[in-house]
């Protein structure tokens, strides 16, 4: 009887960190990124997906972007969405607004923003505004109200 493989969906992002380390160990990998082993492992074998702080340190340290760990696993993720289309909620277009939608948003904003590095708020802020451009056209008509 075979056994049953564990599903690994970040083993794109893994195959890249392997790459990165090259010859060293896990271990002397995970001290440099100051990171557990265990931790370490997780991703690398593609069971979890480092948090962004993970990511910011290793891009930082090395030389390279964080979208050339993620990359491979964000194009495969939009793949299988074109594969296998789900309904998704749509992003609120101003007058069209969700305002419990809204809410969420601007509590997982709020509480990434706490935390966050200012590399990680600069981060974000340029990744937000490509994906929701209208938001930056609607940011700068708040803005130019209030002036």
């Amino acid at each position: 009887m075979k056994k049953k493989e564990t599903p690994r969906p970040f083993q794109k992002v893994g195959e890249k960190l392997k790459e990165l380390r090259g010859p060293k160990s896990q271990g002397q990998f995970a001290g440099e990124i100051n990171i557990s082993l265990q931790s370490y492992h997780r991703y690398e074998s593609g069971l979890r997906m480092p948090p962004l702080k993970v990511l910011t340190r290793i891009a930082s340290l090395y030389g390279i972007t964080i979208d050339w760990i993620t990359r491979a696993h964000v194009l495969e993720e939009i793949k299988k969405v074109h594969e296998h289309p789900t309904p998704v909620r749509p992003m609120p277009v101003p007058g069209r607004e969700d305002p419990a939608f809204i809410l969420s948003v601007i509590d997982w904003i709020s509480r990434f923003w706490i935390s966050a590095s200012g590399e990680e708020k600069t981060w974000f802020k340029v990744q937000f505004s490509k994906c929701f451009p209208h938001y930056v056209e609607w940011s700068q008509n708040q803005r130019d109200s209030v002036e």
